[in-house]
């Protein structure tokens, strides 16, 4: 058994590389953030926190895509799929499906894609995570052929989105709903959609990131 002292040295060093794994990805040294992140989750492991260890491997998965390594994008969030199911821990279960929804987008099986996003929407809505309920359903309509089917979904994402006032996602859905209308031969409602979208990228006023 470990030690107070040990334990608190373990949660340290898991902290210590945490951190600069996130610095790191920001810096686009991606390699490096990989590193780190692996390093974090051994001491993770150590401490048997199951939870941060998913999300270290997550974390890895999700700087993977960033490169293009799709194949091992899919691995690692395999992995912190695996972890979270293993160890009961299903707070964040629905994000798992949908990163490995979105590592098949990335992959071209939009078949397979649809099946996670879909399960991943289910457990959001379970957890009553609106957020990640908008973003599952943005998601979707990706891989979704039926225009009216898309232009649903992209509608109650954008909703959400509204709604928590982020106005890069609202930008995003127009896009999508104006492409879906272009497709639909209706020139007026993509034109409108297109415009919003384009009001949304320059109200500075509202971005979330810089308050």
């Amino acid at each position: 058994k470990l030690s107070q002292y040990e334990i608190s040295n373990l949660r340290y060093s898991y902290s210590f590389h945490f951190l600069k794994a996130r610095l790191t990805f920001s810096l686009t040294r991606y390699q490096a953030s990989i590193s780190e992140y692996e390093k974090a989750g051994e001491y993770a492991l150590q401490l048997h926190d199951y939870s941060r260890l998913a999300t270290c491997n997550e974390s890895i998965g999700v700087t993977y895509g960033v490169i293009g390594n799709y194949s091992l994008q899919l691995h690692y969030h395999v992995l912190a799929k695996s972890i979270r199911e293993e160890h009961k821990i299903y707070d964040l279960i629905g994000n798992c499906y949908i990163n490995i929804g979105l590592c098949y987008m990335n992959l071209g099986d939009k078949q397979k894609a649809k099946e996670y996003y879909e399960q991943g929407i289910v457990y959001q809505v379970q957890k009553q995570l609106n957020y990640d309920i908008a973003i599952g359903k943005l998601l979707l309509s990706k891989v979704i052929d039926h225009p009216d089917e898309r232009l649903q979904l992209l509608q109650e994402s954008l909703d959400i989105f509204t709604v928590c006032n982020d106005m890069y996602r609202c930008a995003e859905a127009n896009i999508d709903l104006g492409i879906t209308y272009i497709q639909m031969e209706l020139y007026q409602q993509a034109d409108e959609c297109l415009d919003k979208a384009h009001l949304f990228l320059q109200d500075k006023s509202k971005d979330p990131i810089r308050g």
